[in-house]
């Protein structure tokens, strides 16, 4: 879903991720319930939720023959709506298309452009070339003792004032090669399939005219497939969006886009949270017991 709409993160943001974290939710009470109402009667429950566990693409398939993509818009959006109301907060008017809208970055380095990053280290090399530079400039020449240690520091010292003309040099090519990154020269894309991704024949000659440097199907999704693409094809596979391949719609996404993955205590909160609520509807189904 963070792939498809990139506008998600931010959005739910703007609520501490209770967004994203109500609708983990809603998508782990509908995969229980799938599980829980497989047609594999020959299975016992927990055979079952093992065996649809144990393999992702399975269970990302029956989720989507449930629940298409066309309805995730009206997930968020209701869900979004539930927290504000919770709030006493007005509704938020939102548009699907602005929650799919997505700006093509350059290279990333910790979701930081690679451009801003060399903006930043040109900023800062000139100084810290000025204050390494002046701190030699100031370094006492006068040997406060004769022992061959002060000695061997006041050498060192008159050879630091004799690289003095070439220390930029020296500076710059130090961190460009050790503190610096190296722009890469591919850039990751996710195709994402709707419904799912076209057959292999087609996808593949979609995907001919772009000269990928590598291609992997999700080993979790069973229509999401990342692709390492060369940088000059970076823009032209993106403005590719929305390319209709047979009878599917591919949603094509930057590698880059922020997403928010669930801590582990907050699904831990989700289990609970489900479980309490399935034993509570138990209860009130569950005939009361007579006595006679």
């Amino acid at each position: 879903m963070q792939t498809k709409f990139a506008g998600l993160f931010d959005l739910s943001s703007v609520t501490s991720h209770k967004l994203l974290q109500d609708i983990a939710k809603t998508i782990y009470k509908r995969l229980r319930t799938l599980i829980l109402q497989a047609d594999k009667p020959q299975y016992q429950e927990k055979e079952m939720e093992h065996k649809l566990y144990s393999n992702t693409w399975t269970m990302t398939q029956a989720y989507r023959k449930r629940h298409p993509h066309f309805a995730d818009f009206q997930l968020i959006l209701s869900t979004l709506h539930a927290i504000q109301d919770a709030e006493g907060n007005p509704r938020a008017q939102i548009m699907e298309s602005e929650l799919t809208a997505f700006t093509a970055q350059s290279y990333t380095v910790d979701n930081i452009p690679f451009d801003q990053i060399q903006q930043a280290y040109h900023k800062y090399l000139e100084k810290i070339t000025s204050t390494v530079t002046e701190h030699i400039k100031n370094l006492d020449m006068t040997p406060r003792t004769t022992s061959p240690e002060e000695i061997a520091r006041i050498k060192i010292r008159e050879q630091l004032k004799t690289l003095l003309p070439y220390l930029p040099t020296c500076v710059k090519h130090a961190t460009d090669q050790h503190f610096v990154p190296q722009e890469s020269n591919t850039y990751i894309v996710n195709i994402y399939g709707e419904p799912a991704l076209p057959a292999r024949d087609a996808m593949a000659q979609f995907l001919r005219r772009h000269r990928l440097a590598g291609a992997a199907r999700s080993p979790r999704m069973y229509n999401l497939l990342v692709l390492d693409v060369p940088k000059d094809q970076y823009l032209p596979l993106l403005h590719d969006d929305s390319t209709v391949v047979g009878s599917s719609k591919l949603v094509i996404r930057p590698g880059n886009l922020s997403k928010y993955s669930l801590p582990m205590s907050s699904f831990r909160h989700i289990q609970l949270d489900v479980a309490k609520e399935l034993i509570s509807s138990l209860k009130e189904d569950w005939p009361e017991e007579q006595y006679y």
